[in-house]
């Protein structure tokens, strides 16, 4: 089941429409919606005491090998290597409030997050990559939060990457429904702080005013959108492509950007998501979608 998100310019119809396609992420594929991890997928979860942020220790992940040669026999499970960790953060309010409605009658529950679905759908994939993920939940990102966070990533001396789907402005990102703006001045008092920081994926709109900031906290890599952005298929082929490179940023970037139209024009999903709920053709969407730029 294909799912993806991203995060639009605010209070606009865009806006209250791309609710309407997460909502309805499954119609293509027989109504089958993302539902919490098992232990398949996260082996463990620890609540931290802010109780709006955990730890998912994710499951050993496998992948499965076909002997080749004279000798052929039953295909083997390899246990993969993971080198890194990763911050995850999703943090929205509009498009939740448009939202909730749906999300109560899929999943027979007022207290549904979107947020919540997101981190469902991704986390299979992330087990592919990521040993261990920092995730805040949907009312714990601020400033100060944002900086906790990454000195209990640095705490574990290991690399790191950060997956930050939040609203932005120029210069700004914006935080927790009441908690105001994480600007440039908070970004750059934490500069050279940061000695395990590989990649930032940042989905939010003008994310690339901000990449200078996070390049010199520490960021070896920032993947950012100039302008408005509605490329919301992008974070699952690059989350994919990561796991195919080992977690290679650079690589998996370069990756999605020469599939990219393909792999759209391949996904029945997706292109039934842009025509049923954006009028928009795949030609249509292929000539006017933003992608995003590595720094």
């Amino acid at each position: 089941m294909k799912l993806a998100i991203n995060i639009w310019k605010l209070k606009t119809v865009s806006l209250r429409r791309l609710g309407l396609v997460i909502a309805l992420l499954s119609f293509a594929q027989a109504c089958f919606y993302p539902e919490a991890p098992s232990r398949i997928t996260v082996e463990r979860i620890q609540l931290r005491s802010d109780r709006t942020s955990e730890w998912d220790i994710m499951a050993t992940h496998y992948k499965t090998v076909q002997p080749s040669g004279p000798r052929k026999g039953p295909a083997l499970h390899r246990k993969v290597k993971r080198h890194k960790n990763l911050l995850f953060v999703v943090a929205d309010d509009f498009v939740q409030k448009n939202l909730q409605p749906e999300l109560q009658r899929i999943y027979k529950t007022d207290d549904i997050r979107l947020e919540e679905v997101l981190w469902w759908f991704y986390a299979p994939i992330m087990k592919k990559t990521y040993n261990y993920v920092l995730r805040l939940h949907w009312d714990g990102l601020n400033a100060d939060s944002l900086k906790k966070a990454l000195k209990e990533m640095e705490a574990q001396k290991q690399p790191y990457d950060v997956m930050l789907l939040a609203h932005g402005i120029p210069n700004n990102l914006i935080a927790s429904p009441g908690q105001g703006l994480i600007s440039w001045r908070h970004i750059g008092a934490l500069k050279n702080s940061l000695r395990y920081a590989d990649a930032l994926y940042l989905q939010a709109c003008f994310g690339n005013t901000l990449a200078p900031d996070f390049k010199a906290a520490g960021f070896k890599h920032v993947i950012a959108y100039e302008k408005l952005n509605w490329n919301f298929f992008y974070p699952e082929y690059y989350l994919e492509a990561l796991s195919k490179t080992d977690g290679d940023t650079k690589a998996a970037h370069e990756y999605v950007l020469k599939h990219f139209n393909f792999d759209f024009s391949t996904n029945l999903v997706h292109q039934e998501i842009m025509k049923r709920f954006f009028n928009e053709t795949r030609k249509g969407y292929l000539e006017n979608v933003q992608l995003p730029e590595i720094y």
